[in-house]
């Protein structure tokens, strides 16, 4: 599942659920479900609000997958 999506689903069911927490806490919740990889990418960033935490968290995948293609088509 995309970042995007996942976060979407996230608000979506805390709604249905009326989950009502501080957002530090829906910010640890979102970081426990990234990979490893990518959550210890998001921890050294500054971030306020959960949609930083999205956003960068969508920039480093991506800037990974770049880098994975670069690495695996790259010419000597």
């Amino acid at each position: 599942m995309l970042v995007n999506e996942y976060h979407k689903e996230m608000k979506i069911a805390m709604v249905r659920a009326n989950v009502i927490e501080d957002r530090e806490a829906t910010m640890a919740r979102f970081l426990n479900v990234l990979n490893q990889d990518i959550a210890n990418t998001v921890e050294l960033q500054h971030y306020v609000e959960l949609e930083d935490m999205v956003h960068i968290a969508t920039d480093t995948i991506q800037a990974r997958s770049t880098l994975d293609f670069d690495v695996k088509y790259a010419t000597i």
